[in-house]
């Protein structure tokens, strides 16, 4: 067997290792107890428990009249208490700006049955908006209105090609023009 086709073997033998990558979730048909809707998108990294390009509307209803979340609550702003932000729940704030959440609304939105991955998918999402009362937000609030129906939705990227497919690919070309040059 030549050195040549060895190298191929060997390449081919060898399982891809691609990277895990941020999985792009949607929110889908997102609704309120009070006839309040929610729609949009954020990023999530399940190896790195980061979430990040969140841009989350709510329309209004009967008890809030909605909302635009682009960000985390954290910062200088204690919100642990209120819900830690992981694949299984996070908590946004509506004003990046506040060391004092008090009179401010947020999001929370939990993810059911499981937490999210990096695999993408669909899960179930329970949760609330609410009007922050205290600065921290830990205090039971009002008004506030529950989610009743929804889900959302991840699409996780096409793999890229790994460094070693990359380097296999050179070794074959490299190969079959050494090859040629034999012939």
């Amino acid at each position: 067997m030549t050195r040549f086709v060895r190298l191929l073997l060997a390449f081919g033998a060898l399982p891809l290792v691609l990277p895990a990558s941020t999985v792009f979730w949607t929110l889908q048909s997102v609704s309120f107890s009070d006839g309040g809707t929610a729609s949009g998108t954020f990023n999530y990294d399940a190896d790195t428990n980061t979430f990040s390009a969140i841009n989350i509307t709510t329309a209004g209803g009967s008890v809030l009249p909605g909302d635009t979340y682009t960000f985390l609550c954290g910062g200088d702003i204690n919100c642990s208490g209120v819900a830690p932000n992981s694949g299984q729940a996070l908590f946004l704030d509506s004003d990046p700006a506040s060391t004092n959440l008090n009179g401010l609304t947020g999001l929370f939105l939990q993810f059911t049955p499981s937490a999210l991955t990096d695999a993408g998918g669909v899960n179930s999402i329970s949760g609330s908006e609410i009007t922050c009362s205290g600065s921290d937000c830990n205090t039971p609030t009002t008004p506030s209105r529950d989610i009743v129906s929804g889900a959302v939705s991840g699409q996780a990227p096409a793999p890229e090609p790994s460094s070693l497919l990359l380097l296999g690919t050179g070794a074959v070309l490299f190969g079959f023009r050494r090859l040629r040059k034999q012939v």
